[in-house]
C-alpha cells in the first residue's frame, strides 16, 4: 500500500504539469520485523523471511523508479535511500543463514557498536551526482536538512538544524580530504554514548547497550571503563585502544561533554 501511494503521487506531480519541485518522504515499515514478505518474494534469497522482505524492497524500489522514468522524472529527482540503523540481526541468525546483514561490522540494532549505526545509504541524480562515486565522508541522516536547503539555495532559520552539515559536496564526489562534519554522537537503546572524530570512536560504556549481549560489563581494577577504536584501520572495533592513546580519550570525551552539557553553535 505505501509504494501504492508513492508511485501515484508521483504519477500526480506528472499530470499536474508544473515546475515546482515536489517531496516525498517514503518510510517503509520493511525489513522491519515482522517479517512479512509478500507471496511473490518468499523464497527469493538464503537469508530465511528477513531476506526475501529484503528482496521485496529491493523490487519495490524498482517499481518507483520505474514511475520516475515512465513519467519522464529520473534525470530530475535526486532520490536518497537510506535506514535509521543497522538490521536487528543476531548471531543465530547468521549461523542460521550464514549471512551477515550487518556486514564486518560489530553489532546490530539499538548497539553502540558499529553495526548499529553503519547503514546503506545512496544518493542518485542522474547527470549531476556521477554514477559510482564514494565518499569516505562520515555522513549522518540529520545533514538531510542542511544538504537540501542548501541544493535549494534556501537559509536555514536561526538556531535550526545546528548538527546538520551541507554534504552536497560529497553527494557530487567533490568533498574534500578533511572531514566536513565536526563529530557524530551516537547512543544505543539503553542510552550509552559513543562520540565519533574522523578516524577515531570513543564509547564510554562497556558493553552492547542495546541487543547484543552482553549489554553491560563493569570494568574490573585496572580495565578501561570504555572503548577507543581506530575506525580506519579496525572497523571491526577488535582492538581496544583506550589506555593506549589517553590523548584522544581526553579529546573525544571533552567534546562529547561539550556537545551534551553546553551544547554549540556555528556559523550556518
Amino acid at each position: 500500500t505505501f509504494w501504492d501511494e508513492a508511485t501515484l503521487y508521483i504519477d500526480l506531480q506528472s499530470v499536474q504539469l508544473t515546475d515546482q519541485p515536489f517531496w516525498l518522504y517514503l518510510a517503509l515499515s520493511a525489513p522491519h520485523t515482522p517479517w512479512l514478505p509478500d507471496q511473490a518474494s518468499q523464497g527469493a534469497s538464503e537469508a530465511d523471511r528477513y531476506g526475501d522482505f529484503v528482496v521485496m524492497v529491493d523490487q519495490m524500489m524498482g517499481k518507483l523508479l520505474a514511475t520516475l522514468k515512465k513519467n519522464r522524472l529520473e534525470d530530475n529527482t535526486l532520490l536518497i535511500f537510506t535506514s535509521d540503523n543497522g538490521a536487528h540481526w543476531t548471531p543465530d541468525d547468521i549461523a542460521a543463514t550464514r549471512h551477515q546483514a550487518n556486514y564486518i561490522f560489530r553489532g546490530q540494532k539499538a548497539d553502540i557498536y558499529e553495526g548499529g549505526h553503519r547503514i546503506p545509504y545512496i544518493a542518485r541524480w542522474p547527470g549531476v551526482i556521477p554514477g559510482s562515486t564514494f565518499s569516505n565522508q562520515t555522513l549522518c541522516t540529520t545533514d538531510l536538512l542542511a544538504t537540501l536547503t542548501g541544493i535549494l539555495n534556501q537559509p536555514l532559520p536561526k538556531n535550526a538544524g545546528e548538527d546538520s552539515y551541507n554534504m552536497w559536496e560529497a553527494f557530487k564526489g567533490n568533498a574534500p580530504q578533511s572531514p566536513i562534519r565536526e563529530a557524530t554522537v551516537h547512543h544505543s537503546a539503553m542510552g550509552f554514548f559513543a562520540i565519533r572524530q574522523g578516524r577515531w570512536k570513543l564509547t564510554t560504556r562497556l558493553g552492547s547497550g542495546g541487543f547484543s549481549d552482553p549489554k553491560t560489563i563493569e570494568p574490573q581494577a585496572g580495565e578501561a571503563p570504555g572503548t577507543l577504536y581506530d575506525l580506519e584501520n579496525d572497523p571491526e572495533e577488535t582492538q581496544n585502544l583506550y589506555l593506549e592513546r589517553p590523548e584522544i580519550v581526553e579529546k573525544l570525551s571533552a567534546l562529547l561533554e561539550q556537545y551534551q552539557k553546553k551544547g554549540y553553535s556555528r556559523p550556518l
